[in-house]
């Protein structure tokens, strides 16, 4: 079993303990980790959502029917309604809070594309051959089966090492960023005045690929893009 299946497994069913998934964990940090967090969320709804009811509380509004004129019910019921949809309501937002968490390596991801070191146009950049690429990602224990990669470097990002490339396809480019320290809960939209793209978890970390936002050709192919990298780029235990 790889990561990819693994992480498939565990979000579909994060109490799943089949013998290949025990065996990958044994080797996977990563995974383990992801796990973990996977099954912190689980704990975390499942406590927002467990509310007592008070004791006795049937038996209270059983004797305020009996004993209560029907004017003063509905007024107690309608206090109740109010209570109960306070409870929902922070139920929701907790649960919320819980779920939908900010994408924390977003902003240290953009700021350095915003500083990428080298300009990509007018073809004056050929792409680097299949050796450089293996070793400059073998660092981040990576591999990639990629073409027309006209720039890879392993740069910091947010204090760790992160896979940085540029791929130029035709008139199309993409900066493409890998941090492995970084795993977001699900695909996030990139779209301001500069970039136009996606940052998604991967076996491996965060995956962003981002375009020109003035490149409306390339912005129309990001999510393509985005889809061929999450199978092109993997942790080269995969192997």
């Amino acid at each position: 079993m790889n990561c990819i299946e693994f992480r498939h497994l565990i979000l579909t069913d994060p109490s799943a303990k089949p013998s290949e998934a025990e065996a990958h964990l044994e080797t996977c940090a990563q995974c383990t980790r992801f796990k973990q967090e996977i099954l912190d969320l689980d704990s975390d709804i499942e406590k927002a959502l467990s509310i007592e009811v008070p004791e006795g509380l049937a038996a209270r509004i059983m004797l305020n029917q009996s004993l209560k004129q029907t004017s003063l019910l509905q007024k107690r019921w309608a206090q109740l309604a109010m209570a109960a949809s306070f409870v929902v309501a922070a139920v929701f937002g907790a649960t919320l809070l819980t779920v939908q968490e900010p994408d924390a390596g977003a902003e240290p991801m953009l700021a350095h594309a915003n500083h990428q070191p080298h300009e990509f146009s007018d073809g004056e950049h050929e792409p680097i051959s299949n050796e450089e690429l293996e070793v400059m990602m073998a660092q981040l224990q990576l591999t990639a089966s990629l073409d027309n990669v006209v720039y890879a470097a392993v740069c910091p990002i947010d204090g760790e090492r992160a896979a940085h490339l540029v791929i130029k396809d035709g008139e199309d480019q993409y900066t493409v960023m890998l941090v492995p320290e970084h795993s977001p809960s699900k695909m996030y939209t990139v779209d301001d005045k500069i970039w136009r793209g996606y940052i998604s978890p991967h076996p491996a970390g965060a995956l962003a690929v981002l375009a020109d936002a003035n490149d409306e050709q390339a912005v129309a192919r990001v999510r393509e893009v985005t889809d061929k990298l999450q199978s092109a780029i993997y942790l080269s235990a995969e192997l």
